[in-house]
């Protein structure tokens, strides 16, 4: 993946970093949909043991 990124081959979490960005989403729809939980775990207001 990270050899493509020249020819517009991203992650999943790329993608979502890239939209939360933007504010094209929410913090804690990022974190939910996200592979990888301790990148996106930063963003939320409310600590990630008591989302769930």
């Amino acid at each position: 993946m990270q050899t493509g990124k020249k020819i517009g081959m991203q992650t999943l979490d790329d993608a979502i970093q890239d939209r939360l960005n933007k504010k094209w989403i929410f913090r804690e729809e990022a974190y939910d949909k996200c592979i990888d939980k301790g990148r996106f775990a930063q963003f939320l207001k409310t600590p990630p043991d008591a989302l769930q």
